[in-house]
């Protein structure tokens, strides 16, 4: 039986003793990607008839 452990990349899920750990069992670890705070078009609306406009996030 294969069981697959889906993380984040906080800091504690790479620690040493954790990868010590999971590599006992029968547990894969798949990290998620990074997290990127960069807006895309479809995260931002600007209106273009206000002359200090804000990127909504």
């Amino acid at each position: 039986m294969r069981i697959v452990l889906i993380v984040d990349n906080a800091r504690y899920n790479h620690a040493r003793l954790v990868r010590e750990h999971i590599a006992e069992t029968v547990v894969e670890i798949v990290y998620l990607p990074p997290y990127s705070p960069k807006p895309d078009g479809a995260n931002v609306e600007v209106h273009e008839e206000e002359s200090d406009a804000q990127p909504i996030l």
